[in-house]
């Protein structure tokens, strides 16, 4: 029990000290956003949302997304 709260705590600093030196975080959900704010102290204007998943356009001819 004790090495799995050691892991965390490593894992948690590690995030934390990469999240310093980056410009952005890239999270795929929203509830992602909370969790890096309110448990790895994150600020909010560092993380970019980009959700997963099949763009919402028709299907359809692609030449137009080509040029």
């Amino acid at each position: 029990k004790v090495m799995i709260k050691k892991r965390n705590s490593f894992k948690k600093e590690t995030l934390k000290e990469v999240a310093k030196i980056s410009s952005a975080v890239v999270v795929m959900i929203d509830t992602m956003v909370n969790r890096l704010v309110n448990i790895y102290a994150i600020p909010e204007e560092k993380i970019v949302v980009i959700p997963h998943g099949v763009p919402d356009i028709a299907y359809g001819p692609t030449t137009s997304f080509k040029k």
